[in-house]
């Protein structure tokens, strides 16, 4: 990299990736496009898209865990009615349920722990507030089109605030984050 002019380390997560991501969650929402989705974004705080990043992960994990789980639930109810006592052999399907609800656990306490950190930690740019509340609408709203009070509202806010960050972006593609962000604040501003 010496003969390269861009010798800084990439962020894991592009702006248009977790816009993409992001605007899946909200129903009708066209996605951005302003970015290709190999460039890099000076505006992603790294703290705060990472630990989003590793949360998601940890949603899909847990969901995934759940749905097992169930699966297993509804195969031993639907296969046996005798005994529900559990001999803790390999075969034993109550003994796999068990331990299926204890991944289950596992797979929810680790997300919950994660979405914690990634609260405690301040947002310094629009991308860790959309994070942050990106988190807040998949892990509270009942489905996707829920249409009551108040996840429209909080759909309808985070689509704004992702054509916010998709334009700043668009308007500051120069080196320097700081003066990027002032500038486009100003230009918002005035």
């Amino acid at each position: 990299m010496a003969d390269s002019d861009n010798s800084r380390t990439l962020p894991a997560v592009t702006l248009q990736e977790f816009h993409s991501f992001v605007s899946a969650c909200v129903p009708g929402l066209p996605r951005p496009t302003i970015l290709r989705a190999d460039q890099p974004s000076d505006f992603i705080d790294e703290t705060i898209i990472a630990l989003w990043s590793r949360w998601s992960n940890a949603w899909n994990a847990a969901l995934e865990a759940h749905r097992r789980q169930r699966e297993l639930e509804t195969r031993l109810f639907s296969t046996s009615s005798d005994s529900l006592t559990p001999t803790w052999h390999q075969d034993d399907p109550v003994h796999w349920h068990f331990k299926a609800l204890e991944a289950e656990d596992h797979a929810f306490d680790a997300e919950g722990a994660l979405a914690e950190r990634l609260f405690s930690e301040r947002a310094r740019s629009l991308s860790d507030v959309i994070a942050k509340l990106h988190v807040v609408l998949v892990k509270g709203q009942p489905s996707r089109t829920y249409a009551e009070f108040p996840w429209p509202q909080i759909r309808a806010v985070l689509s704004d605030l992702l054509i916010l960050d998709a334009t700043a972006a668009s308007i500051c593609g120069a080196s320097d984050p700081v003066s990027d962000r002032q500038g486009v604040q100003a230009r918002v501003a005035g």
